[in-house]
């Protein structure tokens, strides 16, 4: 291996530093790592991957911080389970390295030994990884911060090379000299530096601290939007809108701003927690303080204030809101606004009558109601998670998911006995996991959120007895207990009744704000994508003695768990693959400073949750549309359901056959698309089998037919290349897909015929059809979304290949971008050579799971593949033949591979990870005793490293 690691490193300097045509394997060449989330790539992501099969590793870095270690803390216990020993060296240059920092590291790893260098101003950002057959040296400008791992512009080469290179050698030696001179983490040392760094950070903070008033608070990004589109609502005549926002982005403040422009004469601000109304009332006091203001709760009754904030529950007695005119208030705020479907909410806004009534929530899709047609459909703006985090507007969070303990050999899942729940050892165990991932700050402020009461009232009192401060909340609490809960929470710890854990059933998903939660632990089953994001959203709002907020998901065997990958990636395509994808590695495209890391057993159980969940059928794609419809007012579009619905047009297809199925099938009389059977079967082969934006000249042709002219059978010229203008007229005359599909489809899917000499002219069925405006505006929906799918991923093509690097594509899609005579895909099994255009494209299964196939494909490096024929191939076959002569033939070998053969509802999509070449003799390899030969094969382009990491994983 050492005679070809140096091949590869040589070949790959060439590349990086003599010629950047030289082919090579990139990782082995120097390559600047820029934390770039659009583009997947982060520095944690990278020393991550590194450290994921070290022998032993070296830091040098200036400064360690309690984002940064937190950050590392998964990826170094697993190190420290392992037994790879390693060493740390930082200093105490400028007293910025956090104490708290150090210390953990010397506490509580018994492979690390860390010292500090304190003879002279110390700079180095180094991290030095030895492996089996390599080290690898990771050096520029990041220190361990969070920043420095995850999102600022810095600079970090990462360099591989044999362990005799002179580069490692002269990296080592330095180390070792500083080493040397550096001193250990005594007590004694952490204590002195402690009182010193407290000091210094103490300056720091004032010299950057900031006294916010009215007068200096400005809308961020997201309330600047909205406003304008507030005041071009209400300027086209609106009185009312809502606002969809994710927790902790600006709401309330958005709502003062909007009021200062109003300058409403009575105001109305309406939520269903006392607590909340105060927070509301305070912000809004601070910019107009010459508004008389009063709170109406149980409490309070300031019925005659100017601007009055009420509980939805008071002000909805007839005997409160009764003591008002109905267009007494001008302007009518409702927080929380996804409640407004209840009957509370109900008698209030058919009582009133506003000049303008805005709602805010940030969870507006409820199972148990439409609220977008209480606000018309308006909506003045919509920012979710990943968009907030992309504008540093939330608190950026650490998500751990972690393997919920056996107890008594079973481990915790829906229906565990409530012993096992509260099991001591269960209570221990989260515990420890609440120290080790620790918090931000000067105490720790966690909620938990507790499957049931039983066991949210159990845990809280073992908790409290074990020296863990902690009450239990729940429904039944009174206002006053839940606001007594808080103030504990909030306290330092040098207060008596100081606690450090609030244990909850779901009460505090939701109309509670806490800025100050550090640490937020879920115990319980993740039911759906929305409850996990209110939860979530508990520790995301920003606060200034907070950094980050530590989430603790501890997974035991539920059902569910694929809710998880849902609600953090935000994926509304319903496909498995993208869950599976985002749980390998979804932390390298989060913006900002946020990361996710599961351990290895809490991962397996959330594959094998989307493994058995079911995303589409009809049910689930009946309730997407319902939502959808919900949203918009009407029934959408075809292009809207594509691009906003929470399920794949895929799924939609294999449930109905079509969306338009689908719509006639829910709306029933109330369908616009009774078309018949022919012009239904015409959408249907159209969205199913065309409009996927993965080929263009079908678009083209079919555009052209519906351009309004004296003969609408008027014959359109397009020239193709002869295999070009066949292949495209096959698909459009439906005789290119298989015979089993020929049988379903009905007639009706032939959308046009082609004269042999670059004409092409509108079938039957479409001609009748673009007759019909409801038809036609279908058909043009479809093409216009196919369009801006192309734009959006397929635009950009690899080479003369017709497909875009690194997408996904079906057989068929190959087939077809690849202009053979008809679509292969029953008879391709793992490769398929076509003559007429000399192509040869390889689709490799890349997990073969149990389905007793016993080859051997594998990846050597991003750029190197080992690849099996077919069984009963000899050396002397046929294929052996083309690929031995491929070169000289000018033989166009692709390569294609899935993580696995996926799942029913799977689509059945490879990577698509372009040209390869054969290097070598082929190998004769038998397989099962019957003969077959192995390939190997070299990319044109190596592998893109999310994907790669996700294949090899």
């Amino acid at each position: 291996m050492a005679q070809g690691l140096d091949e590869y490193i040589m070949d790959a300097v060439e590349t990086s530093l003599i010629d950047g045509s030289h082919r090579s394997n990139n990782y082995y060449g120097p390559e600047l790592i820029v934390n770039d989330h659009v583009r997947g790539i982060k520095l944690l992501s990278v020393l991550e991957e590194e450290l994921s099969d070290a022998e032993s590793f070296l830091f040098s870095v200036a400064f360690i911080t309690d984002s940064g270690l937190n950050l590392l803390k998964t990826v170094l216990r697993e190190l420290d389970g392992r037994g790879v020993r390693g060493r740390i060296l930082t200093t105490d240059y400028l007293a910025f390295s956090e104490p708290r920092a150090m210390r953990f590291i010397r506490d509580n790893y018994d492979n690390i030994d860390i010292r500090v260098y304190t003879s002279e101003p110390f700079h180095t950002k180094g991290y030095l990884i030895k492996k089996r057959e390599r080290e690898v040296l990771l050096v520029g400008s990041s220190n361990i911060t969070q920043a420095a791992l995850t999102s600022t512009r810095e600079w970090n080469l990462r360099v591989a090379s044999t362990e005799k290179g002179a580069l490692i050698e002269r990296v080592r030696e330095e180390f070792e000299l500083m080493w040397g001179r550096a001193v250990p983490l005594t007590d004694a040392w952490l204590d002195a530096y402690s009182s010193v760094y407290s000091g210094r950070r103490a300056i720091r903070e004032r010299e950057r601290e900031i006294v916010l008033t009215p007068a200096t608070i400005e809308p961020n990004v997201m309330q600047r939007e909205a406003l304008r589109n507030l005041a071009g609502l209400r300027a086209a005549g609106k009185d009312k809108a809502l606002l969809i926002s994710a927790t902790g982005t600006g709401k309330t403040y958005l709502s003062v701003f909007d009021v200062v422009n109003v300058r409403p004469r009575r105001l109305l601000f309406l939520a269903h927690r006392e607590r909340l109304l105060h927070q509301a009332m305070e912000t809004f006091r601070g910019f107009l303080p010459e508004v008389t203001m009063g709170i109406v709760s149980g409490e309070s009754k300031s019925f005659d204030a100017d601007y009055v904030f009420a509980t939805v529950q008071t002000m909805s007695k007839r005997e409160y809101h009764g003591r008002y005119d109905a267009d007494t208030f001008d302007y009518i705020i409702i927080d929380e606004a996804h409640h407004s479907e209840s009957d509370s909410y109900r008698r209030l806004l058919d009582y009133f009558r506003p000049r303008f009534l805005l709602g805010m929530t940030a969870t507006p899709e409820r199972a148990d109601g439409d609220i977008f047609s209480i606000f018309d459909h308006n909506i003045a703006y919509e920012i979710r998670l990943k968009d907030a985090m992309e504008e540093d507007l939330l608190c950026p969070f650490h998500y751990f998911g972690l393997t919920e303990l056996e107890v008594e050999g079973e481990v915790v899942a829906e229906k565990t006995d409530f012993n096992r729940l509260t099991a001591d050892e269960r209570v221990r165990n989260i515990i420890r996991e609440s120290e080790y991932y620790g918090f931000s700050g000067d105490k720790k402020r966690t909620l938990v959120f507790c499957s049931n009461i039983r066991e949210g009232r159990r845990l809280a009192e073992k908790f409290d007895a074990l020296g863990h401060p902690s009450v239990f909340l729940y429904g039944g609490s009174s206002e006053e207990e839940r606001m007594e809960g808080i103030r504990k929470l909030e306290e330092s710890e040098a207060r008596a009744d100081s606690i450090s854990y609030i244990f909850t059933v779901d009460i505090f998903n939701e109309g509670v704000d806490i800025p100050s939660v550090n640490q937020v632990i879920m115990l319980r089953p993740t039911e759906s994508p929305i409850i996990f994001i209110q939860q979530l959203g508990r520790g995301l709002r920003k606060c200034n003695d907070k950094e980050f907020v530590v989430v603790l998901d501890f997974i035991g065997n539920y059902e569910n768990n694929y809710n998880i990958a849902r609600a953090l990636s935000e994926d509304r395509s319903g496909k498995k693959d993208n869950l599976r994808k985002f749980t390998h590695d979804g932390s390298k495209f989060l913006p900002g400073c946020s990361a996710i890391s599961f351990d290895e057993v809490a991962k397996e159980r959330i594959y094998k949750s989307i493994d058995r969940c079911v995303l589409g059928g009809k049910k689930n794609c009946r309730e997407a549309y319902k939502a959808l419809k919900n949203r918009v007012g009407r029934i959408p579009t075809y292009g809207e359901f594509v691009q906003s619905a929470t399920v794949s047009i895929s799924l939609v297809n294999a449930a109905y056959g079509s969306f338009w199925q689908m719509v006639m099938e829910v709306e029933r009389d109330d369908s616009p698309f009774h078309l018949g059977q022919d012009l239904l079967c015409s959408l249907r082969y159209l969205s199913g089998r065309i409009a996927t934006g993965k080929t263009v000249e079908e678009l083209d042709i079919l555009e052209s037919f519906a351009v309004r002219d004296d003969e609408l059978a008027s014959r359109r010229l397009f020239y193709y290349g002869e295999n070009q203008a066949d292949t495209v007229a096959r698909v459009l005359g439906h005789t290119f897909n298989t015979a089993a599909v020929l049988t379903r489809d009905h007639a009706g899917s032939v959308l046009a015929s082609y004269d042999g000499r670059g004409g092409f002219s509108p079938s039957e069925t479409v001609r009748k059809g673009l007759a019909n405006d409801v038809y036609r505006a279908a058909f043009l929906d479809t093409i216009g979304y196919a369009r801006e799918e192309r734009q959006r991923r397929y635009g950009k093509v690899y080479r003369d290949s017709g497909m875009t690097l690194f997408e996904k594509y079906s057989y068929s899609d190959v087939c077809r971008a690849l202009w053979w005579e008809s679509d292969q895909s029953a008879v391709i099994g793992g490769y398929k050579y076509n003559v007429r255009t000399n192509t040869f494209p390889v689709f490799i299964n890349y997990d073969k799971g149990d389905d007793g196939i016993k080859y051997q494909d594998r990846f050597l490096s991003p750029d190197l593949l080992i690849a099996h024929s077919k069984k009963e191939r000899g050396l002397d076959s046929k294929d052996a033949e083309i690929l031995n002569m491929a070169e000289a033939r000018d033989t166009r070998i692709y390569l294609f591979v899935r993580k696995n053969k996926d799942d029913r509802e799977g689509s059945k999509d490879f990577y698509f990870l372009g040209e390869m070449r054969k290097e070598g003799k082929l190998e004769y390899v038998p397989v099962d005793g019957r003969p077959a030969f192995e390939i190997t094969y070299r990319l044109d382009i190596p592998v893109r490293d999310d994907i790669y990491d996700y294949l090899t994983s």
